[in-house]
């Protein structure tokens, strides 16, 4: 494919990947790309999140037709979403492409996929945690924690692939394997490696996420 930025195949704009073959998974899947639900339920509002068996797929699909496992360089990355699947899905597809035993080079550039913060100011107790959301923010009160990405339940939603040395690791240590969700908690067990582009504060996070007013009113200001 052809588009804009490293996928452009433009000599001026992309000078070092113009000439490359360019692989690009859509998101269609809502699950950062670490779905594994093939049946939909109840549960699940009869939605399907599998996106972690599509990249699976893809991936069988490039092996099997385009003989992918005799490329020499592979840079995986994404954008937001396809960021946070880049972090969460990096060492899974090395393995999966068999890259050190077929002398690939594999490497990432994950953009924007830093979901979410750790070690942060307003919950020293709690150092996997992600930052609170606004209205537990505004409490002010370390033992009152709470928002996006505070317990199991998106993980449990999509039945999340969770890189296994992170749980493995996490799970020897007593600890819920749940926070591997968190790349803040995950990078630590990355083996391919990763270039990282991110904003120091990124509005999606910032509104969405954790849901900060992004108006000045009476009750906000």
């Amino acid at each position: 494919m052809s588009g804009g930025g490293s996928y452009s195949n433009s000599p001026s704009e992309n000078p070092y990947f113009y000439d490359a073959h360019h692989i690009f998974i859509p998101y269609c899947c809502g699950d950062w790309h670490i779905g594994q639900v093939t049946e939909p339920t109840n549960e699940t509002w009869g939605l399907y999140f599998d996106g972690h068996y599509i990249v699976k797929n893809i991936l069988d699909v490039l092996i099997e037709k385009y003989d992918i496992s005799k490329a020499k360089n592979i840079l995986i990355n994404g954008q937001s979403a396809g960021a946070i699947g880049t972090f969460m899905n990096l060492d899974f597809i090395a393995d999966y492409l068999n890259t050190t035993e077929n002398g690939i080079r594999i490497k990432a550039a994950p953009n924007s996929g830093w979901f979410f913060a750790g070690n942060t100011s307003d919950q020293r107790s709690q150092p996997m945690m992600p930052p609170n959301d606004y209205e537990h923010y505004i409490v002010m009160n370390d033992a009152t924690n709470g928002g996006w990405g505070h317990d199991s339940s998106v993980p449990d939603l999509w039945d999340a692939y969770l890189q296994p040395n992170c749980v493995e690791d996490l799970k020897s240590k007593g600890k819920d394997t749940w926070h591997c969700f968190s790349v803040h908690n995950l990078y630590p067990y990355i083996k391919t490696p990763v270039f990282i582009m991110n904003n120091q504060f990124d509005s999606d996070e910032i509104t969405n996420e954790m849901a900060m007013p992004n108006v000045v009113n009476a009750t906000t200001e």
